[in-house]
């Protein structure tokens, strides 16, 4: 076999893991149908919820109106993930329609492609970097800064500006105050506007001529701004570790897969972060059979064993230990995955 690896540009050293190329080209191959089909789905399920509250009153609307938000945060959680994919061109064969994949995932949740896109790869050129990093500054704006902390008091808080539309808020304008700053990039092209007034504007049409306009509104985008923001805010204390190198190894994640756990904080397989960021061309759909065929590899294995974190609250290893409570992850590798990396500087 020979070495194969596809290193991003935030990569400060190249590491060199013993893949066999086909197996590579085999798991690069996307579907036409999956997150099409995916995405429908969404679509589908929560026009499904919005009617159903409609047809509620008293107490039982008060009832399934908790269970109905939980699964909207779900929905949208898997939305958001479906626009990370785009960012890659990762949803369709065709660009064009992946655009237009891209935008219908990501308009509901107030982001065009585009500017996911551009914030997003600057982000996996600059990974770990804390002032090149886009998503660095960002999240500092929310009092984020990838590190635990000792003290209880300012962690809770932070989860409750998470949930409360607070950071919700801050992370809006810092994205539009970071676009701001790019020589050229306007915030919504014309095209995208037209797009746009057809992805928000039929659901709203359709929501008014069914007699459901108030439930859509506020069950979509209350949860939106409440508890899919938490949901994600956990998904990203989990990606990274702060550190700034030299190679993911020390920077990104990996979540071993609890079901319940991820469908709300890291569905369609996002778990594998690690495995994204050092191979950014497999797409969602082929992500766990990728994985399998990595974890053959000895060196893979020994490479990603500090990185890799067998729960978020409760375990040996987890996020709230290591990212948002108590220890620090290590700075380097172990030295019995150092010596199994070949590594050489680019």
């Amino acid at each position: 076999m020979e070495g194969v690896t596809e290193p991003t540009s935030s990569q400060r050293t190249r590491i060199r893991i013993p893949l066999d190329p086909e197996v590579f080209r085999r798991h690069r191959q996307l579907s036409s149908w999956k997150s099409p089909a995916l995405l429908l789905c969404c679509y589908i399920l929560t026009g499904a919820i919005i009617c159903i509250a409609g047809q509620l009153s008293g107490w039982v609307l008060v009832a399934f109106v908790p269970a109905a938000v939980l699964m909207i945060a779900g929905i949208q959680g898997h939305m958001s993930i479906l626009l990370h994919e785009g960012s890659h061109y990762l949803l369709h064969p065709n660009r064009q329609l992946n655009e237009l994949l891209a935008d219908a995932s990501g308009m509901p949740l107030l982001f065009t492609a585009r500017n996911y896109r551009t914030i997003h790869l600057a982000h996996h050129e600059h990974s770990g970097d804390p002032l090149r990093d886009p998503e660095r500054q960002i999240y500092k704006g929310q009092s984020y800064n990838y590190s635990p902390s000792h003290r209880l008091g300012p962690v809770v808080v932070m989860l409750l500006r998470d949930l409360f539309f607070i950071n919700a808020w801050n992370f809006l304008t810092g994205v539009q105050k970071h676009l701001a700053t790019l020589p050229g990039h306007a915030m919504l092209t014309r095209h995208e506007g037209l797009r746009g007034l057809a992805i928000l504007g039929l659901p709203l049409v359709a929501a008014g001529l069914s007699g459901v306009f108030w439930e859509y509104v506020l069950l979509w985008y209350g949860t939106l701004f409440t508890l899919t923001f938490f949901f994600l805010k956990l998904h990203i204390y989990g990606e990274h570790t702060g550190k700034q190198g030299p190679t993911e190894f020390e920077r990104t994640w990996h979540h071993q897969p609890n079901p319940v756990f991820d469908f709300f904080v890291y569905p369609i397989r996002s778990g594998f972060h690690l495995e994204h960021h050092m191979y950014p061309s497999v797409p969602w759909h082929r992500m766990a059979s990728f994985h399998g065929e990595l974890m053959k590899l000895r060196e893979w294995q020994e490479s990603q064993a500090l990185l890799n974190s067998d729960g978020y609250f409760f375990g040996r290893n987890t996020i709230w230990r290591n990212m948002l409570r108590g220890k620090k992850i290590q700075n380097q590798m172990s030295s019995s995955a150092e010596t199994k990396v070949s590594a050489s500087n680019t």
